[in-house]
């Protein structure tokens, strides 16, 4: 094959555009899109693929989508603060009573800090939450209203069981339960999750709900699975087919498995790197010639390289700058080719366990909140 020898620079140039069919398929719809362009991206000699369950160098080319998706995906959505299923350091299921946590540190943009921060939040139940039931936030976010509700499970199905009344206190009150710190010790209700990831998701890409859509071909109810025990499933889970699954077995028999890095956030994870194999990613910040130092080891791709020469606002590297507008960054929708739209790149925003890096419709280069419906630019190596 011409790009495993290493020729592939020898028959193709960076911005050249290769074509494949692709379908998508939303609640039985198929939607049939022919001669699906991708760019040409970038040529590596050492690219990490996963092979015979090995890590090996390989040549690689990259491909990304021309076009965003057709429709938007959240990297990750909203959160639980706990599951209870026996697992995890949790009871299986939660009795009716009263219940206290204490909130971690908030950020300090957020109005919520200085309801919240520091304190208990005291809740009382008066049904219990059945095994594999949740506790979930409402209205976490931004503001200084919020409050609690117990559903029956994490998956898109799942019903409430009731709305909770909380009150705010400065110290445990007698007669409460204390069901831990958020994100901190468990004290016998596994670690609660962290508050920023309740209301706007989790932006680490190795558990995100758009990693699982990207690199899946089965149909609508089969491609996601619960990763940690705070995700929710979405609800494109059972509307929308995986991603590959609109795509021939010849062209899928073509992708390489390769080891994809992100640098997660550090107020939750804390983890530094974090590895996953896949066969279909989206670029991460460095990888887009981007300012913003998420991911050791992505080579910068030349096609970004090149798009960012003689552009104004530029970093003394030649780089894209965070926070600035780059029309030539635009992308347009796969099947409305006219408008622009957002899309995600895979970098956290590591002062956040919530922002993912992206492009504006405009070309501002930004962060969204993980939950938010954006369209991406589905790359891959062959």
């Amino acid at each position: 094959m011409i790009v495993d020898s290493g020729n592939a620079s020898n028959y193709f140039q960076i911005g050249d555009e290769l074509t494949e069919d692709w379908k998508s398929k939303i609640s039985g719809t198929e939607t049939n899109y022919a001669d699906v362009p991708f760019y040409v991206t970038h040529f590596q000699d050492d690219v990490v693929a996963r092979i015979a369950g090995a890590d090996v160098e390989v040549n690689g080319m990259y491909l990304e989508w021309k076009y965003t998706t057709p429709f938007a995906i959240p990297f990750c959505a909203p959160q639980s603060i706990q599951m209870f299923d026996g697992t995890g350091g949790t009871p299986d299921g939660l009795p009716a009573g009263k219940y206290a946590f204490k909130v971690k540190s908030l950020p300090n943009w957020s109005t919520a800090a200085t309801a919240y921060q520091g304190k208990y939040i005291c809740f009382e139940t008066t049904q219990a939450i059945p095994s594999g039931g949740v506790l979930v936030g409402v209205g976490w976010g931004n503001n200084n209203t919020w409050s609690l509700k117990t559903q029956t499970s994490y998956l898109n199905n799942r019903t409430d069981i009731e709305a909770l009344t909380i009150t705010v206190q400065d110290e445990l009150p007698t007669g409460y339960t204390y069901m831990g710190e958020t994100w901190g010790s468990d004290v016998g209700y596994g670690v609660l999750n962290w508050c920023e990831c309740v209301p706007y998701g989790d932006n680490t890409w190795r558990d995100s709900d758009l990693r699982q859509w990207l690199n899946s071909n089965a149909e609508a109810g089969n491609w996601w699975q619960q990763i940690t025990r705070y995700n929710m499933q979405p609800n494109s889970a059972t509307t929308h087919a995986g991603f590959l699954n609109g795509y021939s077995n010849d062209f899928i028999s073509k992708l390489k498995t390769i080891k994809v890095a992100q640098n997660t956030n550090t107020v939750k994870e804390k983890e530094g790197m974090v590895y996953t194999y896949d066969k279909i990613f989206i670029a991460s910040r460095q990888q887009m010639n981007t300012n913003t130092t998420n991911e050791s080891g992505d080579e910068k791709w030349q096609y970004y390289i090149d798009l960012a020469v003689g552009q104004e606002n530029l970093d003394t590297s030649g780089r894209f700058k965070n926070g600035q507008t780059y029309a030539i960054l635009k992308r347009y929708g796969l099947g409305a080719t006219t408008t622009a739209y957002i899309f995600f790149n895979r970098s956290a925003n590591r002062a956040s366990g919530y922002g993912v890096y992206g492009c504006g419709d405009s070309g501002y280069l930004g962060n969204s909140y993980a939950y938010d419906a954006c369209r991406c630019l589905p790359a891959c190596v062959i």
